[in-house]
């Protein structure tokens, strides 16, 4: 199991990179980062960034197979299921602070992304498409208002 929690980074990418090495870049930028930090990752300090953004944290770590508790208002779990090759998302957030809507619009969002990549549709990044069909239809649709 894949456990997700946010350090404070910005990744900049050539949109004439390959996927793969797009993807590496994240992988080598983050990894220093987890291994070298010395901050108390439990509690973010608000307001103390250049970014809003990072007033929440990112932290890639290997989990067990069951996760008991995880304290923050938003949470991905990302988990590989090799008995049925697939990955398993599981997005948990506090119902006060997002809507159902765009929680569901994330995952669409995400999906999309890794269904491109891992079914090999595109190799460059400027050749993913970002929406799903059902928000790229919306989008057009008020275009046309």
């Amino acid at each position: 199991m894949f456990g997700v929690t946010l350090l404070p980074s910005i990744m900049y990418h050539n949109v004439d990179d390959l996927i793969v090495d797009a993807i590496k870049n994240i992988q080598d930028k983050m990894n220093p980062m987890i291994n070298q930090s010395n901050l108390d990752l439990s509690q973010p300090s608000k307001g103390k960034t250049r970014h809003g953004l990072f007033d929440s944290l990112l932290i890639c770590e290997s989990l067990s197979d069951t996760v008991t508790k995880l304290d923050h208002p938003l949470t991905l779990v990302a988990y590989e299921k090799l008995d049925n090759e697939c990955l398993i998302f599981v997005l948990n957030y506090a119902g006060e602070l997002f809507e159902d809507d765009t929680m569901d619009d994330l995952l669409a969002v995400t999906n999309e992304l890794l269904t491109q990549i891992a079914n090999n549709q595109v190799t460059l990044v400027n050749e993913l498409n970002f929406l799903p069909l059902k928000q790229l239809n919306k989008i057009n649709e008020w275009n046309n208002t």
